[in-house]
């Protein structure tokens, strides 16, 4: 149980810094613009 708790705090830290990468990519690729659009939806819901 405190692996998984360990690796969730892991990964909720990632998230959090993955959205601030991702605002900064997505400005330089407009293809993934969408795709990225969307899983930030995604998180944003899941939290």
């Amino acid at each position: 149980m405190n692996d998984i708790a360990g690796l969730a705090n892991i990964g909720t830290d990632m998230v959090k810094k993955g959205n601030f990468v991702w605002l900064i990519t997505m400005r330089f690729h407009p293809l993934w613009f969408v795709y990225n659009n969307q899983v930030l939806i995604l998180i944003n819901f899941l939290h």
